[in-house]
């Protein structure tokens, strides 16, 4: 895996109706500096912890929340909630198949819609805090070794394509075409 500044998640999330997808990209160097503190305790935290790579995921944004709250910079309009999660969720775009094929949705407004369940959003929202919590800190092959982890553990990918070109790479199975594989056409940074 090449691990690249611009590496982007790709989370599919798995229903009986087809897959759907949120892709996120990395918060920027600016966003960061903003939030250097929460992030960096939140990452020495779950390492102390011993909670490790394979339940990190699960439990990140818990870990970050209460990490702010620790430190008092949670709430307010500066604060790790409105600034640093609302950056990530900014970031996010959860991709669906419709009428008129692939449709993408920024994450809060998929939210509003209520294009995913409260417990899709608890485990994506988990996924996408460990993921900037990593590649924030974490350099080189300590990098690579958690997220090749965490993609085969969690079935998740990574990509340096943009939302747009991801969406675009993915192809609709037409029901008269039944090949016995639904085909999708994942980048996947390597």
């Amino acid at each position: 895996m090449r691990i690249d500044k611009r590496l982007n998640l790709v989370i599919p999330i798995e229903r009986e109706t087809g897959t759907v997808y949120v892709h996120s990209m990395p918060i920027s160097a600016e966003v960061f500096d903003r939030y250097y503190l929460p992030i960096a305790r939140t990452y020495a935290d779950i390492s102390r912890s011993g909670i490790g790579v394979i339940s990190a995921p699960r439990v990140a944004a818990k870990m970050l929340k209460k990490t702010a709250i620790e430190l008092g910079v949670w709430e307010g309009p500066e604060g790790v909630e409105a600034g640093l999660v609302g950056e990530m969720r900014r970031l996010s775009s959860v991709i669906t198949l419709g009428d008129n094929g692939w449709q993408q949705t920024m994450l809060d407004i998929a939210l509003k819609r209520e294009a995913l369940t409260a417990e899709e959003y608890s485990d994506v929202e988990n996924m996408l805090t460990f993921f900037m919590v990593s590649c924030s800190l974490e350099r080189g092959m300590e990098l690579q070794a958690v997220l090749a982890f965490v993609c085969r553990a969690w079935r998740v990918q990574t990509t340096l394509s943009n939302a747009t070109e991801f969406r675009a790479s993915l192809t609709i199975s037409k029901e008269d075409e039944s090949s016995g594989v639904r085909a999708t056409a994942l980048s996947i940074a390597s």
